[in-house]
């Protein structure tokens, strides 16, 4: 085999193992494996691949290194809204509310904009920011761009209004949710 076939399974076999450690990111225990799947990613294309990146994105967030998520972020041409909402995820559960809100910003303003999985991580992010005004605003939002009956959104208004002891907010949003989950129906027994 010549040196350009032996770099080209190479290259295969890399990709494979870094694809097969970003499906689990649990997997990755420290900063410098993330680095050494980092350097593989760029050489073998992969920092191109949604898949990729949203699955590294959590592994940054599992290692608390979300400055590292988001530089690879801004590195994208053009993430796709499983990325944004991985790294808005990201943000919101390394308790970094702001930088929630701020890329949801960021995202409001791309074709796709939010969409489900971005609502309740920037709902929580206004409950963390003690942000009331700010969360009403995001569920009036919410209201125009139909969401506002999706389970998972509701319940996270649900805790939102719980959170500011409005009961009764929190008690029209679960009157007015279509299904009712056993993780929205605890929070209206309180």
């Amino acid at each position: 085999m010549d040196f350009l076939g032996e770099m080209t399974e190479l290259e295969t076999r890399q990709k494979q193992l870094a694809l097969s450690l970003l499906k689990t990111p649990h997997s990755i225990k420290c900063a410098k494996h993330l680095r050494s799947i980092h350097v593989i990613l760029l050489r073998t294309g992969l920092h191109r691949s949604s898949f990729a990146v949203g699955n590294f994105v959590s592994c940054c967030a599992n290692l608390g290194l979300m400055y590292y998520a988001a530089q690879l972020f801004d590195q994208m041409p053009e993430p796709n809204s499983f990325v944004w909402n991985t790294l808005i995820r990201g943000f919101q559960q390394n308790h970094e509310p702001k930088k929630t809100i701020d890329l949801f910003d960021r995202m409001r303003i791309e074709p796709d904009g939010p969409d489900r999985f971005t609502y309740p991580f920037v709902v929580r992010a206004c409950t963390e920011l003690m942000d009331h005004l700010r969360g009403v605003c995001v569920h009036a939002l919410l209201f125009k761009v139909g969401l506002e009956l999706d389970t998972f959104v509701g319940t996270s208004l649900i805790e939102f209004y719980g959170g500011f002891g409005d009961t009764k907010a929190a008690r029209r949003v679960f009157d007015e949710l279509p299904t009712k989950d056993k993780v929205a129906m605890p929070d209206m027994v309180k």
